[in-house]
């Protein structure tokens, strides 16, 4: 790809660099840097880039923001839980590997009431229907719809649908649960 064409794609996805990291909870200021960390990645690595496409290369963006994001994370003290999300979330997609440790002080109860929860969303995500958990998983990379859709191979209604109803169920499962 040459050069032009690369930072046109670069300038096309700075605010969805941004918006990435915002998404998960990092303040305005420490996101705009992770953005450049993450732009200044991808020009380092441009030549490793292999593709022409526009959601190709967004997917590789959304990969090296995902990697720096994490590596963030691990430099604030965000751990790793022993058995990840994905085992019960998908099958063979990518998985959310790590979680906040809010709670330094190691209180036993607070510990307990994460990991509680953490059970009971992966055994309501674990119950919904394959192609509504495919859909999730690739909502929680932040793909947009039309790429879920493309990779799905099914109509971007479908997708928003599966979305909107695996949400749903959620919800409800977990509400009731916690209600019990």
């Amino acid at each position: 790809m040459d050069s032009k064409r690369f930072d046109l794609l670069i300038e096309k996805h700075y605010e969805d660099l941004l918006s990435f990291f915002l998404k998960r909870g990092v303040n305005f200021d420490k996101a705009k840097d992770l953005r450049q960390e993450a732009i200044t990645k991808a020009i380092n690595g441009k030549d490793g880039f292999k593709g022409d496409k526009t959601e190709v290369f967004a997917g590789w963006l959304a990969q090296i923001a995902r990697h720096i994001w994490i590596n963030d994370h691990r430099k604030k003290g965000y751990r790793k839980i022993e058995q990840p999300m994905s085992t019960a979330m998908y099958e063979d997609g990518p998985c959310l590997e790590d979680f906040p440790d809010d709670h330094q002080d190691n209180d036993p109860l607070l510990q307990l009431i994460g990991y509680e929860s953490q059970k009971m969303l992966e055994t309501a995500v674990a119950s919904l229907p394959p192609r509504m958990k495919q859909c999730l998983a690739l909502y929680i990379q932040d793909r947009p719809y039309k790429d879920i859709a493309t990779i799905m191979q099914v109509n971007i209604n479908t997708v928003k649908s599966n979305i909107a109803q695996a949400k749903s169920i959620l919800k409800e499962r977990l509400v009731r649960k916690q209600g019990a």
